[in-house]
């Protein structure tokens, strides 16, 4: 009997200390940290040249930012909401031919322009953010403030 006990109190440890990991879909990467206190962390060595798109969810809001690296490898980040577009529910982008489209109007273009001050329709610029030698940070306060810019996004869909 106390080995058993013994058996399950190490089981539960290991799980309480270890946690468990959760694999994403190719199309959705998920932050290396979700922490609603601190923000949405993103590991630079995750991105590459074509987009990835991270989900966030700020107090029952969903969020997506898009980030890649240019061909001089600088990051480049925007929520993933049309400027424009973005009382609709189809004001997101996706990634076709080389190109982002907003699945609303219509509208292409390239990925040299994510995280510019572009205006028109185009990705929301993230305003504030730090980043380091290995990652990208947007602190809970920003992602708070744009938290608006989604209130119908993908809704009914």
């Amino acid at each position: 009997m106390k080995r058993n006990a013994v058996i399950v109190f190490f089981c539960l440890a290991c799980v309480l200390l270890g946690g468990c990991s959760k694999e994403s879909a190719p199309e959705a990467a998920q932050a290396a940290v979700n922490a609603a206190d601190t923000g949405l962390t993103i590991s630079i060595d995750q991105l590459k040249t074509e987009p990835t798109f991270w989900d966030w969810n700020q107090n029952g809001v969903a969020m997506q930012v898009i980030a890649l690296l240019d061909s001089a490898g600088k990051p480049h980040i925007a929520y993933n909401t049309c400027q424009v577009c973005m009382g609709s529910p189809y004001a997101y982008f996706e990634y076709q031919n080389g190109l982002l489209y907003c699945m609303n109007c219509g509208n292409a273009f390239s990925l040299e322009s994510v995280g510019q001050k572009t205006g028109g329709c185009t990705p929301l610029l993230v305003d504030s953010y730090t980043q380091t030698e290995t990652a990208i940070v947007i602190p809970a306060e920003e992602l708070q403030k744009a938290a608006g810019s989604f209130a119908n996004w993908k809704k009914g869909l």
